[in-house]
């Protein structure tokens, strides 16, 4: 229990230095927001830091989560996007990618509370085609006497979100017994941990409630029997769907051992990360729903305004998150030249079901309005 108490208080200090023959490094956002962890990414790379000091390509942030917890969300999701540039590249940026998953093992040993590990990479973009460019990474629970500078310390989240699961008739025996016999241990992000009466989780990143359904959705909850090697699923639909901090149940398929499936209390509660100035507070506020929702969104075209002709015209649009059979247009109106006229018949509402995360990530696609001049005697123009 203690164990457990602790690792919710932990954080760990990250500081990635780069080493590129004397060119100045960036770090960037992913080049493209269809990436499957894009979202991440981007977040990763607005939260590391330049460190400071004579490390000159020097990193640094710090993450609300247990060592395995951060180390695993970098392993799955997080590519480090680096800019290098200098004065013999002509001015000219070179760009190099490198996945965490080169530079960290998936069996990292995370006994000693702190890691390091580097990767070398092939720069072809450098003046020769034969430049070197050297990815060092730190990990470090942060603790009394920590290794890493001072500023790499200072806590990058004000707010962790934790996953708890409560196993509910089960008894502590039977608990008792499953972990002596090392039948079952529970994974969420690829972080295992003994099958136990209260199970807890960092959501490594998450710092609001609009982001806590998709690191839900990517967890692959499960069981595993480390002596058969099944895998045992764990639902956390229902949790997803109930959009509130509230409990909602999470169960698992059949456990062989057991013969009957497990079932567990789920929720998500945001409680201060340790170091903050929130450390002292109470988290105010429920949480806003996450789940999947019922949305209407209106759009009114109310004007046009031609400015080198004068002419009949009308607005037509079309947009993938409506889901539209056929383009919107409004009905035509004379526009004379310079003068601001009213467009009629412009209003339209559509109707959608999305989370709000995924409403976001499609309002990202801009809306494209179409100007077209129309006459009885000719095809549409497009203007």
């Amino acid at each position: 229990a203690h164990r457990a108490a602790d690792r919710m208080s932990e954080s760990v200090a990250l500081v990635v230095r780069v080493q590129a023959g004397g060119a100045a490094v960036r770090v960037l956002p992913s080049p493209s927001r269809n990436l499957p962890s894009a979202v991440w990414m981007d977040k990763f790379a607005s939260l590391l830091r330049p460190l400071g000091g004579e490390d000159k390509n020097a990193f640094r942030c710090c993450l609300p989560g247990s060592l395995e917890e951060v180390l695993g969300h970098l392993w799955r999701h997080q590519v480090l996007w680096l800019s290098l540039s200098g004065p013999e590249a002509g001015g000219e940026p070179r760009h190099v990618a490198v996945k965490f998953s080169e530079i960290l093992e998936e069996s990292t040993d995370t006994s000693a509370g702190r890691m390091a590990s580097s990767v070398e990479l092939e720069d072809e973009g450098a003046p020769g085609g034969d430049g070197k460019v050297k990815v060092s990474f730190h990990a470090e629970v942060v603790r009394a006497a920590p290794t890493l500078p001072k500023a790499a310390l200072r806590p990058s989240l004000d707010v962790r979100f934790v996953l708890r699961l409560a196993a509910t008739g089960l008894s502590s025996a039977a608990i008792s017994r499953a972990n002596r016999e090392g039948f079952l241990r529970v994974s969420l992000a690829g972080v295992e941990q003994p099958l136990s009466k209260v199970i807890e989780h960092s959501l490594v990143l998450v710092d609001s409630w609009s982001e806590v359904e998709q690191a839900l959705c990517e967890l692959e909850a499960h069981l595993r029997d480390p002596s058969g090697g099944s895998i045992i699923s764990l639902d956390l639909s229902a949790l997803i769907a109930s959009g509130e901090v509230g409990n909602a149940r999470a169960v698992t398929s059949v456990v062989p051992q057991l013969g009957e499936p497990l079932t567990f209390e789920a929720s998500v509660r945001a409680v201060p990360a340790a170091g903050t100035s929130m450390a002292a507070k109470v988290m105010p506020e429920p949480a806003p729903a996450f789940g999947k929702r019922s949305w209407r969104i209106s759009v009114e075209l109310q004007s046009v305004k031609l400015v080198s002709q004068s002419a009949k015209v009308f607005v037509a649009y079309a947009h993938t998150l409506f889901l539209q059979k056929r383009p919107f247009r409004t009905s035509p109106a004379v526009a004379q030249n310079n003068a601001t006229v009213q467009l009629p018949h412009a209003f339209a509402s559509y109707a959608l079901a999305a989370t709000l995360t995924d409403l976001q990530v499609r309002l990202e696609e801009p809306l494209r309005l179409e100007l077209w001049r129309c006459d009885s005697f000719e095809n549409d123009v497009l203007l």
